[in-house]
């Protein structure tokens, strides 16, 4: 499996989060997620190939730290993240037969098991299978796996759930809806914080969950 982290310009990550955090607290929230996020699937069995697509500093510091490729979004002559996540992915897919997935960095409480599970499901059809993963609300797209011969017109926003499942239908794929708990929540208003702050156990979004409580959030054990 080849996996594309997409990594906005950390200055302005989590501008939802602002009544709660400082610019400064959102950015360094945004960095341990993605160490989070990173930690599962950098080292994960299943997976051969990580890129991040960033022109954020941090990203190069990500990508020397897990050993991941990086490619400069400036490179790719395109602007908002689904022009950006064509671009990648049509320049990445040519190189290998592993399907593709796009995985979103503000997961900080994925797990292995997550990422094994949305590869089974991939791998249990032999038809052509669209994986998607959306998050809580059933709106939107946490996690998109797809061939690399058969990759969406990415439509990632509010109602990208619906938009996927949809394009996948008119091409004749197959559908399976993922509800991974690990996969569901991503990290976008207050309300969120506080299910990231309430999750418990060690392994559980260890760097974000240490960042909370650096910052005053009573996080559970």
């Amino acid at each position: 499996m080849q996996i594309i982290v997409p990594i906005k310009t950390l200055k302005l990550a989590k501008q939802r989060l602002r009544h709660v955090l400082q610019p400064a607290d959102r950015m360094g929230l945004a960095k341990a997620m993605l160490r989070d996020v990173l930690n599962v699937v950098a080292d994960h069995n299943t997976v051969n190939r990580v890129v991040l697509v960033s022109d954020d500093s941090f990203a190069r510091q990500l990508a020397t730290e897990f050993d991941t490729e990086l490619l400069l979004e400036s490179e790719l002559q395109a602007s908002g993240l689904n022009a950006v996540l064509q671009k990648a992915t049509e320049s990445l897919s040519p190189k290998a037969k592993e399907p593709l997935m796009v995985l979103h960095g503000d997961l900080p409480m994925l797990s292995a098991v997550d990422i094994e599970a949305l590869s089974l499901a991939y791998h249990a059809s032999r038809a052509p299978t669209w994986v998607i993963a959306p998050d809580r609300h059933g709106t939107g797209t946490n996690a998109l796996l797809f061939p690399v011969t058969d990759i969406p017109r990415f439509d990632f926003g509010a109602m990208s759930f619906r938009s996927h499942v949809q394009q996948a239908d008119q091409r004749s794929c197959s559908v399976q809806e993922t509800q991974l708990e690990g996969l569901r929540c991503d990290i976008d208003i207050p309300e969120d914080l506080k299910i990231l702050a309430s999750a418990s156990g060690n392994r559980v979004a260890p760097n974000s969950r240490a960042f909370l409580r650096q910052c005053g959030f009573e996080v559970a054990s």
